[in-house]
Protein backbone atom coordinates (compact mmCIF):
# COMPACT_ATOMS: atom_id res chain seq x y z
CA UNK A 1 0.00 0.00 0.00
CA UNK A 2 1.35 3.25 -0.45
CA UNK A 3 1.59 6.17 2.02
CA UNK A 4 -0.20 9.72 1.54
CA UNK A 5 3.69 10.95 1.39
CA UNK A 6 4.94 8.85 -1.32
CA UNK A 7 1.47 9.84 -3.12
CA UNK A 8 2.48 13.44 -2.60
CA UNK A 9 5.78 12.59 -3.85
CA UNK A 10 4.81 10.92 -6.82
CA UNK A 11 2.56 14.12 -7.69
CA UNK A 12 5.32 16.44 -7.52
CA UNK A 13 8.17 14.44 -9.59
CA UNK A 14 5.25 13.40 -12.53
CA UNK A 15 4.48 17.20 -12.43
CA UNK A 16 8.25 18.12 -12.53
CA UNK A 17 9.02 15.06 -15.30
CA UNK A 18 12.37 14.64 -12.71
CA UNK A 19 13.45 15.83 -9.57
CA UNK A 20 16.67 15.27 -6.93
CA UNK A 21 15.87 14.87 -3.43
CA UNK A 22 16.90 18.49 -2.03
CA UNK A 23 13.94 20.44 -4.51
CA UNK A 24 11.09 17.37 -3.38
CA UNK A 25 11.94 18.21 -0.20
CA UNK A 26 11.56 21.91 -0.61
CA UNK A 27 8.24 21.52 -2.50
CA UNK A 28 7.08 18.78 0.07
CA UNK A 29 7.87 20.78 3.29
CA UNK A 30 9.74 18.09 4.75
CA UNK A 31 13.49 17.40 5.53
CA UNK A 32 15.35 15.58 3.40
CA UNK A 33 15.86 12.73 5.55
CA UNK A 34 12.30 11.53 5.68
CA UNK A 35 12.19 12.51 1.58
CA UNK A 36 15.03 9.43 1.44
CA UNK A 37 13.35 7.12 2.99
CA UNK A 38 10.22 7.66 0.81
CA UNK A 39 11.85 7.53 -2.48
CA UNK A 40 14.04 4.73 -1.61
CA UNK A 41 10.78 3.20 -0.61
CA UNK A 42 9.48 4.32 -3.83
CA UNK A 43 12.72 2.96 -6.07
CA UNK A 44 12.27 -0.23 -4.35
CA UNK A 45 8.77 -0.47 -5.00
CA UNK A 46 9.30 0.36 -9.09
CA UNK A 47 7.73 2.85 -9.21
CA UNK A 48 10.00 5.53 -9.62
CA UNK A 49 14.23 5.33 -10.60
CA UNK A 50 17.26 7.25 -11.34
CA UNK A 51 17.29 8.62 -14.86
CA UNK A 52 20.52 10.95 -14.36
CA UNK A 53 22.34 13.31 -12.52
CA UNK A 54 22.71 17.15 -12.41
CA UNK A 55 25.81 18.77 -13.33
CA UNK A 56 26.35 20.83 -10.07
CA UNK A 57 30.14 22.77 -9.50
CA UNK A 58 29.90 22.68 -6.09
CA UNK A 59 29.68 19.94 -4.39
CA UNK A 60 28.24 16.52 -5.59
CA UNK A 61 25.97 15.61 -8.31
CA UNK A 62 22.69 14.95 -7.40
CA UNK A 63 20.41 12.28 -8.64
CA UNK A 64 17.43 13.01 -10.95
CA UNK A 65 14.57 10.90 -9.98
CA UNK A 66 11.54 10.09 -12.62
CA UNK A 67 8.43 8.23 -12.76
CA UNK A 68 9.37 5.08 -14.21
CA UNK A 69 6.39 4.68 -17.00
CA UNK A 70 6.48 0.50 -16.85
CA UNK A 71 5.45 0.33 -13.48
CA UNK A 72 1.87 0.44 -14.13
CA UNK A 73 -0.42 1.00 -16.86
CA UNK A 74 -4.22 2.95 -17.07
CA UNK A 75 -7.01 1.84 -19.22
CA UNK A 76 -9.66 4.15 -20.56
CA UNK A 77 -12.87 3.67 -22.27
CA UNK A 78 -15.54 5.57 -23.28
CA UNK A 79 -18.87 3.91 -24.50
CA UNK A 80 -20.86 5.97 -26.58
CA UNK A 81 -24.26 5.24 -28.42
CA UNK A 82 -22.16 5.41 -31.65
CA UNK A 83 -18.75 4.67 -31.12
CA UNK A 84 -16.44 3.17 -27.93
CA UNK A 85 -12.83 4.52 -27.83
CA UNK A 86 -10.11 2.50 -25.87
CA UNK A 87 -6.86 3.63 -25.04
CA UNK A 88 -4.05 2.18 -22.68
CA UNK A 89 -1.22 4.29 -21.36
CA UNK A 90 1.88 3.86 -19.36
CA UNK A 91 2.38 5.34 -16.00
CA UNK A 92 3.59 8.76 -17.20
CA UNK A 93 0.37 9.32 -19.10
CA UNK A 94 2.10 8.59 -22.80
CA UNK A 95 -0.20 6.57 -25.12
CA UNK A 96 0.87 2.91 -25.99
CA UNK A 97 -2.42 1.61 -27.67
CA UNK A 98 -5.57 3.26 -28.72
CA UNK A 99 -8.79 2.15 -30.27
CA UNK A 100 -12.17 3.25 -31.87
CA UNK A 101 -15.28 0.94 -32.83
CA UNK A 102 -18.01 2.57 -34.58
CA UNK A 103 -21.30 0.81 -34.00
CA UNK A 104 -23.62 0.31 -36.48
CA UNK A 105 -27.10 0.32 -35.94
Amino acid sequence: MVANNDLIALRFIRRAGSLIRTDLARQMGISLSLVSKITSELQQAGLIHEVGRTGSELGRPADLLALNPQAGYALGLDIGGECQVAVLTDLAGEVIVWSIMLLLV
